[in-house]
Order: structure tokens, then C-alpha cells, then sequence
């Protein structure tokens, strides 16, 4: 099995810095033009499945990259993005982005939460159950699996796949809209013990 993260288009949230979080942002043009770009990159590739986040734009996103292939989709509210509590609608240059981003994204403190954002600790359980079911339903198989989903979730699941350098703060990682992440032979690097 292989597995391909995909980050949704461009919303005019994303365009403007706000938070966005669970927030339903559906994509803006430049969102359909970055989705309908790599869909193209995509026409001749194979596509067994997608889960999408149910949020409007990561759902676009995968309804436009699946026009070529018509692959199964299925909806995952596993996948949603993190939730960002009285951040979401605010935008971030008025915080110090640094400092906020190192709160709510440093693992020693994953069960912690400001401004009632979900905590990481939740985030992290989400994506590791979403991960574990999926490898033990198709990872004996040649599927190629595409996950389209947000930047914190994604964030979440690159780090339980042993993706990310833990010894650089997680908040330094970012990922651009329409990007896309391949993982052969996906692994879940960290525990539940471990998120626990």
C-alpha cells in the first residue's frame, strides 16, 4: 500500500491568515485552480481509494481530483481538521505566530489547550486510529490510497507515520495547499501509550 496526503486548496481564509480550524471554508478560485493543476498531474496515476475530510475544502479538492479516476471516496470525520476554538476567524498577525504556534504544537505539553483550541493530545489520537484502520484493512495490498485532509491533521499524521524530525519543533513544519506527500509501506511510528 501506498499512501498520498494531500492538503486542500486555497481557501480565502487561508488567503487572508485566518484561522480556519473546523471552520467550513469552502475553496476560493485560486483553491479550484491549484486543485484542478494537480488533478491534472494525477490523470494517469493510479487511484484505488480517497478518504476525504467532510469539510468543504478538502471535499472539493477530492471530488475534482477524482474526475479522472472515480475512485471510491469516503468521507472521515477522523481526518477533520484540528479544531481551533476562539482562534478560528482571527487572524493570525495578530498573534505572535511563533509563540502561539509553539503552544499549542510542543509535545510535551500535548494535553494542554488554549484558547480552547483542540488539544494536541485529541488531534493525535484522531490520526493515529484514522492511520491504525487503514493499515490493517490495506496494507497487505497495492492500493494507492489518497488521503485529502488539513494542515494540522496532516501535521498529526506524517508524525505518527515517522515522517517529521521530532527534534525540530513541529511548529517550523508547514504545508502548502494542493501538496501532496508520498508514504510507501506506511508504519505507525508512535504508540498510543506514547499520545497518551
Amino acid at each position: 500500500m501506498n499512501i498520498f496526503f494531500i492538503r486542500h486548496g486555497e481557501t480565502d481564509w487561508n488567503k487572508e491568515h485566518l484561522f480556519q480550524g473546523k471552520s467550513n471554508i469552502p475553496l476560493n478560485s485560486n483553491g479550484i485552480k491549484q486543485a484542478e493543476n494537480l488533478a491534472n498531474s494525477l490523470k494517469n496515476e493510479k487511484i484505488d481509494i480517497i478518504f476525504s475530510s467532510p469539510l468543504d475544502r478538502a471535499l472539493q479538492t477530492a471530488n475534482i481530483i477524482n474526475k479522472y479516476h472515480h475512485a471510491t471516496l469516503y468521507l472521515d470525520n477522523q481526518i477533520l481538521e484540528r479544531g481551533l476554538g476562539e482562534l478560528e476567524g482571527q487572524c493570525s498577525n495578530n498573534y505572535d505566530l511563533p509563540t502561539l504556534l509553539e503552544q499549542i504544537l510542543e509535545l510535551s505539553h500535548k494535553d494542554n489547550s488554549i484558547y480552547h483550541v483542540e488539544s494536541l493530545q485529541i488531534l493525535l489520537n484522531r490520526a493515529y486510529h484514522f492511520l491504525n484502520t487503514l493499515i490493517s484493512k490495506y496494507n497487505n495490498t497495492n492500493n494507492n490510497i489518497y488521503i485529502v485532509t488539513h494542515g494540522s491533521t496532516l501535521l498529526a499524521l506524517m508524525l505518527i507515520l515517522g515522517q517529521l524530525d521530532t527534534s525540530k519543533p513541529l511548529y517550523q513544519y508547514g504545508f502548502e495547499n494542493c501538496c501532496l506527500h508520498k508514504v510507501c509501506n506506511p508504519k505507525l511510528n508512535i504508540t498510543l501509550e506514547e499520545i497518551n
